[in-house]
Formats: C-alpha cells, sequence, structure tokens
C-alpha cells in the first residue's frame, strides 16, 4: 500500500495533466529537486491553471468571452449575418477564368474567421446554380489558389462560433501586392 503521496508525485501527475513535461517547469532533471518550498510553490501555481478544453482554451475564458457581448456571436446573439456578397463585389468581381492568364491577378476582396487563421482572398466569382463560386487565394492549414462557394463560407463557423467576415478596410489591388502587405501587417 503507497503512502501519501509526495510533492514530487504531485508535481508529476499535475505535469501529465497539463501535458507538460517536468523540464519545462524546474530543472532539467525532476528527480534534482530537492527544494520543497520551490516544489510546493510550483504545484500551488499549476493548482491554479484550469485544464485545457478541446479548443485549447478554458471553460473561464470561454465564459468570459460570452460575457463581452461581441466576443462570440452565434446565430441566437447575433440577428443579421454580415452580407459577403455585397452589390458593389458582385458587380466589380470578373467571371471565372477571366484572370486566368495575368500572372497578377487582381484580389478584389478578403474574408476571414476573426477566431481562427483562415484567410480567403477572392480574385473571381459566379453564379452556380443557387450558390456562388469564388476562386482565390486560400490562406489556412496550406496556402493555395482554390474554389470555394459562398454558402460554405456563410455557414462556417470558428472555434468559438464566430462567422467568417468580409474585410470592411480592404482595398482591391494585384495578388502580390495584397499578400506582401498582409504578411508585412501581422508579422509581430
Amino acid at each position: 500500500m503507497k503512502g501519501k503521496p509526495t510533492i514530487l508525485d504531485e508535481l508529476r501527475r499535475a505535469c501529465v495533466r497539463y501535458g507538460l513535461e517536468p523540464e519545462v517547469i524546474g530543472p532539467a532533471n525532476a528527480e534534482t529537486f530537492t527544494d520543497k518550498e520551490l516544489m510546493s510553490g510550483y504545484l500551488q501555481l499549476m493548482r491554479k491553471w484550469e485544464p485545457p478544453s478541446v479548443y485549447g482554451c478554458t471553460q473561464r475564458h470561454r465564459d468570459r468571452a460570452r460575457n463581452l457581448g461581441q466576443g462570440v456571436r452565434r446565430d441566437e446573439t447575433r440577428s443579421v449575418q454580415m452580407k459577403l456578397l455585397t452589390a458593389e463585389l458582385l458587380a466589380n468581381l470578373p467571371p471565372l477564368y477571366a484572370q486566368e492568364k495575368i500572372p497578377d491577378p487582381v484580389v478584389h476582396a478578403k474574408f476571414f474567421t476573426p477566431d481562427s487563421n483562415w484567410t480567403w482572398y477572392v480574385t473571381e466569382g459566379e453564379a452556380d446554380g443557387d450558390d456562388f463560386r469564388f476562386f482565390g487565394y486560400v490562406c489556412g492549414m496550406e496556402e493555395e489558389f482554390g474554389y470555394f462557394v459562398l454558402s460554405d463560407l456563410e455557414s462556417a463557423r470558428g472555434p468559438m462560433g464566430l462567422e467568417i467576415e468580409r474585410d470592411l478596410h480592404f482595398e482591391p489591388g494585384p495578388f502580390t501586392q495584397v499578400l506582401a502587405a498582409e504578411r508585412r501587417d501581422h508579422r509581430g
């Protein structure tokens, strides 16, 4: 029968619970911990942490975002979804394949998820049955040119439930200039 767990045992369990290696919060070898006060201090800090959720943020963070009103905009809290395909965009957007031979096509709109890293740069588009098909550069898990449809954009939600939005301050321009400006603006 085991006795009362030692501080080192508790520290190891806490590291496993939070997905940390013991080295992350202490000396290179956890066995070298000899200062019980130091170990107790680390353990008390770790007990204050909340276990991570599916999306990597804690329930407290999600509740806080919900309480901010605009933080999480789900269908029940937002009465009108942003119009992604405006009359102005529709009038200025070239049909599919119109810029196919142009080496630096013009990007006419930018759609993005405010709660993740997905962005769609629209270069062309046209009606496709009851839907609207766009072509452009997609930055998500990979970066590539491809097709995407309006109904998918309107129904998609990010990890916090936020809808895809159209960048209201986006200025159309050649693809290379738009992408260079975006990368320059988002450098940390």
